[in-house]
């Protein structure tokens, strides 16, 4: 993510859009828009409209209070990188004349989403119970859902 192309999602989709919601809902357009350090960010972002407020959170404070940093996003990625090299080998396997070159040569954006479903029905509601449980304790169980045998 370029700032150019960060800025150019601002001003053409962040705003109109939500200058949509805030009419639908008549509220006024009042915006707080929180933001981490990431180098994409444009430090000017909160110059470019008078009625948007941008903020920057302070270094290392994301992991606190985004908990899909704490887990989720690397189980999703593990689990798309088994799915899509298993694909991969067994594409391999069963045309001996197929190289991993060619898979990646025909390896199409279409495949890469439905990898990435698959990887996302993957992660676990105990996976998701342990990252969220680090944030708010009080809504999180450690429920594992009934046997088969009493539903």
């Amino acid at each position: 993510m370029t700032q150019g192309l960060f800025e150019d999602w601002f001003m053409n989709c962040f705003i109109p859009q939500v200058r949509e919601y805030c009419l639908e809902k008549d509220i006024p357009f009042k915006i707080l828009l929180l933001l981490d350090n990431a180098p994409g960010h444009p430090p000017h972002l909160g110059d470019l409209h008078p009625d948007v407020k941008c903020i920057f959170l302070p270094p290392n404070t994301i992991p606190v209070i985004e908990p899909m940093d704490q887990g989720s996003i690397a189980t999703l990625k593990a689990n798309y990188l088994q799915t899509t090299f298993a694909q991969a080998i067994s594409a391999i396997d069963a045309e001996s004349e197929l190289t991993s070159r060619d898979f990646w040569k025909h390896y199409k954006i279409l495949m890469c989403i439905k990898n990435i479903a698959t990887a996302w029905e993957a992660v676990t509601t105990k996976c998701m119970n342990g990252i969220w449980k680090n944030c708010v304790k009080r809504y999180v169980n450690d429920f594992d859902g009934f046997d088969s045998e009493h539903c």
